[in-house]
């Protein structure tokens, strides 16, 4: 699913200031792409990621998704955008945001749930899945029971099992040692890939960015493409 933003800024009110956060940005991320955004923390990258999923509104321009037809996000109403979250996109976050009173299994059955597709083939998708994130041992253990490296393992096996078209990661592996993120990052990557996802991962770590397609820096309001030494 290809992902176009158009002219969109964004102002916050602090301190009885107006405080411009984007600035008429305009990018699009292309099916399938993997973009990493970097920027100084409080640059906006969560807002971005936010806009995308149409949990914020812009307060000018337009986020549109183009899958078989061009459609703005802005256009729907907060049921459709519920629904439009629920079975298009899959979030990973830096704090794992696990259901602490569900089993691991359970964590990645309730998307499912939501989307009325736990059936039979589901359960059998989630049986590989487990295996290929080495957590099937882990599956009726509680979110306090796992290291931070297997939380996120089954926050990565809760945001795709409904294999949604886009992905947005917003520090995945902040919280996780330099071997363990970068083994979840292999995993994450692969399994994105496999299914063609549009996927955009914020991350402050440069050996996370330099394994995207393409690196967006945000700063002072505006986007801009970088490249980093492989």
């Amino acid at each position: 699913m290809q992902i176009q933003l158009k002219n969109i800024s964004k102002n916050y009110l602090e301190g009885g200031q107006q405080h411009c956060i984007l600035d008429g940005i305009n990018v699009t991320l292309d099916k399938g792409e993997i973009i990493a955004l970097i920027g100084p923390s409080g640059s906006g990258k969560t807002t971005l990621l936010n806009l995308i999923s149409g949990i914020d509104e812009p307060d000018s321009g337009e986020v549109f998704i183009d899958d078989e037809h061009l459609l703005s996000i802005s256009s729907m109403n907060d049921e459709q955008k519920t629904l439009f979250r629920r079975h298009s996109i899959g979030f990973i976050f830096q704090f794992f945001n696990l259901i602490p009173t569900l089993t691991v299994l359970e964590n990645i059955q309730f998307p499912l749930e939501l989307c009325d597709k736990l059936d039979n083939e589901a359960t059998l998708q989630i049986n590989q899945l487990l295996k290929k994130l080495s957590i099937e041992h882990k599956q009726h253990q509680y979110p306090e029971c796992l290291s931070g490296g297997e939380q996120q393992r089954v926050a990565i096996a809760r945001a795709i099992i409904h294999q949604p078209k886009i992905l947005l990661a917003d520090e995945p592996t902040g919280n996780l040692d330099d071997v363990t993120g970068q083994q979840v990052m292999s995993v994450l990557l692969e399994l994105v890939k496999s299914h063609q996802m549009t996927m955009l991962i914020v991350t402050h770590s440069q050996e996370v960015a330099r394994r995207a397609d393409r690196i967006l820096s945000l700063k002072n309001g505006h986007l801009v493409e970088i490249h980093l030494e492989k």
